[in-house]
């Protein structure tokens, strides 16, 4: 006697997309509101330059503009969805632009500090998370007719950003009376300071993976290799801060971009 297989309908994930997108925007908000919207509002904001407000300009944008974009893709927007892309990239390349003017800036406030050495080492941090960034952008645009490895690395392209905007958080709930009102002021931190974002962030990651996982019954190769990267990067850049070739880089591109 047959035996009739039963297949089980796969979930649609296109609106875990938009809450993910969410907490996502949710994240920057509450990192960028306090450290700086909130003093620059009150005219209290401290160190306060160019490249600093079209940083925050920026940063703020994109996890609403990606919101607004997982919104069109589950609501089959599809044709606004695209137009809006050009926007996207735009305003992505503006970020990795405005990135590395911030991560020059720093180096140079904190040298003229005192501390020109871990200024550059701790330089790699934000250089690398907007690399990574830019490079999940690149090739996510280059995929952008195929949809599903597209979403996935636009999705991808978001866990350094939360990983910068958490430290925020906690720097506001957990610095010590008469620090500055945002970090980035004062001495440079230690390589260590980012380790419970780096873990909280990186158990995200699995837990995305896994439960994308539920639309193709395997873990997907973007978020298989694109998750390994993200990985190696954090922990490959701490002894990587310290070598001759990191920190002339680093004296380079404070010399250029700044």
């Amino acid at each position: 006697m047959a035996v009739a297989a039963i297949t089980l309908p796969r979930r649609d994930l296109r609106w875990f997309y938009v809450w993910l997108a969410a907490f996502f925007a949710a994240v920057a908000l509450l990192s960028f509101l306090p450290t700086y919207w909130a003093p620059l509002v009150s005219g209290r904001l401290d160190g306060g330059s160019p490249a600093l407000h079209l940083h925050a300009l920026l940063f703020s944008i994109w996890p609403f503009l990606f919101l607004a974009q997982t919104w069109l893709v589950a609501t089959k927007r599809i044709a606004l969805h695209r137009r809006l892309g050009v926007a996207g990239a735009l305003v992505a390349f503006a970020m990795l632009w405005s990135g590395l003017w911030v991560t020059a800036s720093s180096i140079n406030v904190q040298s003229a500090l005192g501390y020109p050495f871990q200024a550059r080492a701790f330089a790699i941090i934000s250089f690398t998370k907007i690399v990574f960034f830019a490079a999940c952008i690149a090739l996510a645009i280059a995929n952008v007719r195929k949809p599903g490895v597209h979403k996935r690395l636009m999705v991808l392209a978001m866990f350094p950003l939360v990983q910068a905007a958490i430290p925020r958080v906690l720097y506001v709930l957990f610095a010590p009376p008469g620090s500055p009102q945002r970090p980035g002021l004062g001495e440079p931190a230690s390589m260590l300071v980012g380790l419970p974002a780096a873990v909280a962030v990186d158990l995200l990651l699995i837990a995305v993976a896994f439960y994308d996982r539920r639309a193709h019954d395997r873990v997907h190769p973007v978020y298989l290799v694109g998750g390994l990267a993200f990985v190696a990067m954090q922990v490959l850049r701490v002894p990587a801060s310290s070598t001759e070739a990191w920190q002339a880089f680093a004296t380079w591109l404070a010399t250029v971009v700044s």
